[in-house]
């Protein structure tokens, strides 16, 4: 679980964790003692309460700051992978009505994908490799979708998962994917706040950052 939650975060390397944690308990630890220190040496007519208080929320920033920066990139990659589904889609099923097999059609993905949807292109791109390293489609497709945490593609892959296992068609299942994902894309936009501002003369529909 811990592991997944670095590669959720975009952090591949095996020895992440060990140095995440690492530098968890420097900000924790040795920071707070470091910064206590060099109060000492500047004001050494600093409170004695003054300089624990000022440990405390230096360590208290060492614990908590670590954490929340993990959570917004993970939820920063999530929003930016979410955005790029319904392309994804549209690409597979051009890709598989080409004649392409889905093994084929993931790698085709992938590569499409860089320029526009780096983040989705990448994963997209290790699943290829997992399938041609002989860990087979599903076990794949299954890592991908643990990797990725988004729900509408975890129906994506149970999905094909079915279509693989009962011979649907393939297109026609990514058709009405896409068409559900472009929806849910187009109510999400409506249900941002905007406001109109004049520039030149000319009224521009603009989101409100409040």
């Amino acid at each position: 679980s811990i592991r997944l939650k670095f590669l959720r975060a975009g952090f591949r390397q095996s020895e992440a964790p060990r140095i995440y944690y690492a530098v968890k308990s420097i900000l924790v630890f040795v920071v707070p003692v470091a910064v206590s220190v060099v109060l000492m040496l500047l004001k050494p007519d600093l409170p004695s309460s003054k300089l624990a208080l000022y440990a405390v929320v230096t360590a208290a920033l060492g614990y908590y700051g670590p954490d929340a920066y993990l959570h917004w990139r993970t939820q920063s990659r999530r929003d930016t992978m979410q955005r790029g589904l319904p392309d994804l889609v549209d690409l597979l099923v051009v890709a598989l009505e080409s004649g392409m097999g889905l093994d084929a059609a993931i790698t085709r993905v992938a590569k499409e994908l860089a320029r526009s949807h780096g983040l989705l292109a990448e994963e997209f791109y290790l699943a290829g490799l997992e399938v041609r390293a002989g860990a087979g489609r599903m076990v794949a497709l299954k890592n991908l979708a643990l990797r990725m945490n988004l729900d509408d593609l975890n129906g994506l892959v149970t999905m094909l998962n079915q279509s693989e296992r009962f011979g649907t068609s393939l297109g026609e299942s990514l058709r009405v994917q896409s068409e559900e994902k472009r929806l849910n894309r187009r109510q999400t936009a409506e249900q941002i706040p905007a406001v109109f501002i004049f520039d030149g003369g000319h009224a521009i529909l603009m989101p409100r950052r409040d």
